[in-house]
């Protein structure tokens, strides 16, 4: 499972919008998108802060 497949599948188990989720980290929705997408394989700095923002824990965000 990719990183942004692990992020969608987390994004929607807390119930936040692709919207929600950019807003709490202070970015624009389309990173969001595009990170789900697979367009944007997003850093290991903005993967800590969306598994924190997600309650995930460290890591379970990476993708395979």
């Amino acid at each position: 499972m990719t990183a942004g497949e692990k992020l969608k599948k987390a994004r929607e188990r807390t119930g936040l919008s692709e919207d929600q989720l950019a807003r709490r980290m202070y970015i624009g929705p389309k990173y969001i998108l595009d990170v789900e997408a697979g367009k944007v394989q997003p850093t290991r700095g903005m993967l800590g802060m969306m598994e924190k923002i997600l309650n995930c824990k460290p890591g379970e965000l990476d993708g395979d």
